[in-house]
């Protein structure tokens, strides 16, 4: 395990790369897109154990901070979508560059899943969606309702508190995010832009949700080759829209095993 700040020196970000483990390495780079605020927060004990599991396997693993987002520099008042989007393509960069490989794998949770499915890079040949978000207004939605409900709490406040939201910033669950942020995230659709050039997408969901089933047919209308597949009920997963989780880290192993028997 190899963790690093790369990029440009005045937008610094921070990655971690893990080398394959085994004797016989692959031809595989992955490269892993972690979701937004709280749910960063949940899945980095998970992502990490991803990580070294396909380290394990034999491939070359990659993970990294967005700018202005765990250990990379930058403040939230800084950052749009696009500013993102090219944060990915610097890690892919940075990827090819520690492994040497050019055949990469994407896997994207949540709203890292979003960007990755519509990252555009002739480089990358599979994508893979877990838990991906369909809706960034519903998104929003969920955490304002969430935010809302835990000021209210009287099992975290012994008075209820006033929800925080003026001209500039909202804030969501402990993160103060700028309003542009969120009205670019409120407007994201999956599939659009999407990037059609994947080889294959695999679309895996710890939640049995009709919204999945309708993700994987509008994106195999869109000419994309895809594997869906549900894992609802699995201890350790998401649960993403439910408050008295929020500080629950996530382990959903049956997933793991899943992303690394599809990626190998």
């Amino acid at each position: 395990m190899e963790p690093a700040f790369f990029g440009d020196k005045s937008q610094s970000l921070f990655g971690v790369y893990h080398a394959p483990a085994s004797q016989t390495a692959g031809d595989t780079a992955v490269l892993i897109c972690y979701p937004f605020f709280q749910e960063y927060i949940r899945s980095h004990r998970a992502i990490v154990q991803l990580s070294k599991q396909l380290s394990k396997a034999g491939c070359h693993v990659f993970r990294f901070d967005y700018f202005a987002t765990g250990d990379s520099a930058g403040e939230l008042d800084d950052v749009d979508l696009s500013i993102w989007m090219d944060n990915i393509k610097q890690a892919e960069n940075e990827l090819i560059e520690l492994s040497g490989v050019r055949k990469i794998s994407i896997i994207g949770l949540r709203m890292g899943a979003v960007l990755a499915a519509q990252y555009q890079s002739k480089k990358v040949k599979d994508l893979i969606l877990w838990d991906p978000l369909t809706s960034g207004e519903q998104y929003i939605k969920d955490l304002k309702n969430m935010h809302q409900a835990m000021l209210v709490d009287s099992n975290r406040f012994a008075a209820p508190r006033e929800f925080v939201n003026n001209d500039t910033a909202t804030e969501l669950l402990g993160f103060s995010v700028n309003n542009k942020l969120i009205d670019e995230i409120q407007s994201c659709v999956i599939n659009k832009n999407l990037n059609t050039k994947y080889e294959h997408v695999y679309l895996l969901s710890s939640v049995d949700q009709l919204s999945n089933n309708k993700l994987k047919d509008d994106l195999t209308s869109a000419g994309l080759n895809v594997d869906y597949t549900s894992i609802a009920g699995e201890e350790g997963s998401g649960e993403w829209s439910e408050l008295d989780k929020i500080e629950d880290m996530i382990m959903p192993n049956k997933i793991i095993d899943k992303i690394t028997e599809l990626t190998v």
